[in-house]
């Protein structure tokens, strides 16, 4: 017969912050002190914790913040709850760290880091262990960790790069036995689960949102290497044929004669990128141009070059980009951007990597997040010509406008 713990027994000392400015509601409060009980075995393992209504009156809180602490404590395996009115969840054997699981950093950009806040999260809720190693912004450096992993890792979550020294490490892990994630991108012909935003989707959006509201072709700036961004080409691309743009290779924003390799130097970037935007703008023939930038921070070249030629962000030069960072909003012209929830991304890489290790995915997985379109003032206001919107190009208009490009 299972024994009910006896109020008086639980240590009851830590007192309930319930002011105004508490760091944590009232539910976790009692998650995580009833957790670390459990954890330290003044709890026993098989044992009843009192009922809901016990602990509502003894803490003196509402029945749904009772149940939402043992909510928690259920899904991450330390007890079970009971059908039927008065009985006490029963309290199972902790599995303290029953997994161990990695992410490699590539580097400390606000992407790798938010990914690692999401990771961190998930790991916190469900009593994972979580190592991060630093790579340091070294490619042989990430592919040495990747080859040589911590012995007790189980599950890696990787952001990968299409190098073939990243394939052969992916491929040699898996061979291991161990488990692998990609997340934000995936490597192409890997059979490996991945969770990404809907990158396709959020530069069709983006995309259409600027063919609609100007009537004028799209240029797109600032193309990586990363299957993320081929991705983002894709959408581009599919919304700039829907309006019968079909040539999409002449509407890209391009300049061999400048070195812009991408770099992890955010400021290298920008100068390159304001090179190859000055060198487009000044040289077009057009008064008013509709850009996607599907990267970063290669956006700020196309502001600054406006600005040296003394065109308006938002009404000469129709600006939409990639990630909705902070950056965005502090633009002299706040700008428009698709939503990366890369925390998000994160927490639910790590919530699969989880699954594979018990056994729950048969198959990989490849897991989206849906995008969004933040809507500010860089993509301008939608012309109008005698009431009717001028975004209503005939086919011919279009023709001239590539031909004109070209």
């Amino acid at each position: 017969m299972k024994k009910t713990v006896d109020f008086d027994k639980l240590d009851l000392s830590m007192k309930l912050d319930r002011g105004r400015g508490k760091t944590q509601p009232l539910y976790k409060q009692i998650q995580n002190h009833l957790k670390e009980q459990i954890k330290g075995g003044k709890i026993p393992v098989g044992s009843h914790l009192p009922s809901i209504s016990e602990m509502v009156k003894r803490w003196n809180v509402d029945y749904q913040t009772i149940n939402m602490a043992l909510e928690r404590l259920g899904e991450a395996g330390y007890l079970r709850r009971q059908p039927g009115r008065g009985k006490g969840p029963v309290v199972l054997r902790t599995m303290q760290h029953e997994h161990t699981i990695m992410f490699i950093r590539p580097n400390n950009d606000s992407l790798s880091l938010e990914i690692t806040e999401g990771i961190l999260k998930f790991t916190l809720e469900k009593g994972v262990e979580f190592i991060i190693q630093e790579a340091m912004n070294s490619d042989e450096s990430y592919v040495h960790m990747l080859s040589h992993t911590i012995p007790n890792v189980e599950g890696i979550i990787v952001l990968p790069d299409e190098k073939p020294e990243y394939y052969k490490a992916v491929k040699d892990v898996l061979a291991s036995g161990k488990k692998i994630v990609f997340v934000d991108r995936f490597l192409e012909n890997i059979p490996v689960s991945s969770v990404t935003l809907d990158h396709k989707g959020g530069a069709f959006q983006a995309t259409k949102h600027l063919l609609t509201r100007h009537g004028q072709p799209v240029y797109c700036f600032g193309l990586r290497p990363y299957s993320s961004s081929k991705a983002r080409y894709e959408g581009w691309a599919c919304a700039m044929r829907e309006y019968h743009f079909i040539d999409v290779e002449s509407y890209i924003i391009k300049d061999p004669t400048i070195d812009n390799c991408f770099s992890d130097d955010a400021q290298r970037d920008i100068d390159a990128s304001t090179k190859i935007a000055y060198n487009f703008l000044s040289k077009s023939d057009s008064s008013r141009f509709s850009i996607f930038c599907p990267t970063g921070f290669e956006v700020v070249g196309i502001y600054q070059a406006a600005d040296k030629l003394n065109l308006k962000i938002g009404r000469d030069v129709h600006v939409v980009g990639f990630g909705d960072h902070p950056l965005c909003r502090n633009l002299h012209t706040p700008l428009t951007s698709v939503l990366q929830k890369s925390e998000q991304v994160g927490y639910e890489a790590a919530h699969l990597l989880l699954m594979e290790l018990n056994g729950l995915v048969s198959s990989p997985v490849k897991g989206m997040l849906p995008a969004q379109l933040q809507i500010h003032e860089s993509s301008g206001i939608p012309l109008t010509a005698g009431g009717k919107s001028t975004s209503q190009f005939t086919y011919e208009s279009r023709r001239q406008m590539s031909l004109a490009s070209t």
